[in-house]
Formats: structure tokens, sequence, C-alpha cells
């Protein structure tokens, strides 16, 4: 943990990032009402933050996924690039839409939910690494599930226009997550099968 830290404090330092990791479970993500477990932002004042109340297993996978939207933004990787959408985030359009704030169009839902799932399937595979090369104590074939889950969660958005309820996160709930394959390159990121979308509906709100 000691070095997870020690680079992360280096490399936001070197990028002028604020890095905040707070005692708490969950922090709200910056102008909406959605409660999350960590972020990276760079809209005028980059900040990476955790919530590291918890357990290291527990925090350690949500603090390296965010750190790799961090290196994502570092780099400008065409998927982060992408997941601005008519000028802003992705998630912010889709958070707007969800609160009736905004009207998209059917295609425009699609697009941005595309590009969504982009950005998290590419963080996420570089998390993967993250937790490998810091040793983090978790088992990787469920990590990868749960980071399904969380990507899939996207896709179904459309059909449920309303975020998993607080302390709800679908990599949260191992009746949710376990459904999910072992390898990305199993999932098809296309469609939402019924058994997942009964389980989100079921376990998330």
């Amino acid at each position: 943990m000691n070095k997870l830290i020690e680079d992360l404090k280096h490399t936001t330092q070197q990028h002028n990032v604020k890095l905040l990791l707070l005692p708490a479970l969950e922090v709200t993500y910056p102008n909406s009402n959605m409660m999350v477990s960590g972020y990276f932002v760079d809209n005028g004042d980059p900040t990476l933050c955790c919530a590291i109340g918890g357990e290291l297993n527990i925090w350690g996978p949500i603090l390296l996924h965010e750190s790799s939207h961090m290196d994502q933004w570092i780099e400008n990787c065409k998927e982060w690039k992408e997941n601005y959408w008519n000028g802003k985030e992705c998630v912010e359009w889709l958070d707007e839409w969800c609160q009736n704030k905004t009207k998209l169009e059917d295609r425009e839902v699609d697009e941005i939910i595309n590009r969504a799932i982009n950005v998290e399937l590419d963080c996420e595979k570089r998390t993967i690494i993250k937790l490998i090369k810091y040793n983090i104590d978790v088992d990787i074939s469920e990590e990868i599930q749960k980071a399904i889950s969380y990507i899939l969660f996207y896709r179904f958005l459309k059909e449920s226009k309303k975020w998993s309820a607080t302390g709800k996160s679908p990599y949260k709930i191992k009746e949710v997550w376990s459904l999910m394959p072992k390898s990305f390159d199993e999932c098809n990121f296309g469609f939402v099968p019924e058994n997942i979308k009964e389980a989100y509906y079921g376990y998330c709100y």
C-alpha cells in the first residue's frame, strides 16, 4: 500500500492533480447527486478522489481504477478523448438524462453509452495490471467479474434510466457480479442478458 500511495503522490504532484483520500465509504461525484466510491475529473481542476474508509482490498481496486482514468487523461488516449461528447463527459450526460434534466435522442443515448463503455473497459484493463503490480490481495478473476458488472451496467442504464442505489453498486454485490464472465474477452458489452437484468433490478435498487 505504501508504494502505491507514494507513486500516486508523485504522479499527482508531477501533473498538478489534487489527490483526495477521504475516510468515508462513498463520496459525492462533482456537480451531481451521485454517490460513488471514487472519481477522477479534469474539468479545470484535475482531481483524483477515493473513499478509503473500508478495507484495502475494497478501496484499493477503486483507487487504482480512478488512477487509471488519470493515466488515460495524462496520455490523452483515444478512449479518454472520445469520452467527451459535445463538451461534457459521457457520465455527466447520462446523469442529466437520468434526472430528466436533458433530452437525448435514442441514437444519442446509444452513442454516449458506447463511449462510456469504451473508456471504462480500457480503464479496467489497466486496473487489473496495477492490481498485480502492487500485489493487492484480491482474486483477479473476481475483480474482472466485478469490473464487467460495473461496465455492463452502463448498457443496462438505457432501460432502467436509474443509477444504482447508495451502497448497492453491482460490483459490491456478489449475487450480481458472480454472474459475469471471468474474462473481458468473453463478455459482449453490446447487450445485457435477461438474468443479469433481473439481478440488477433485484439487488442494485
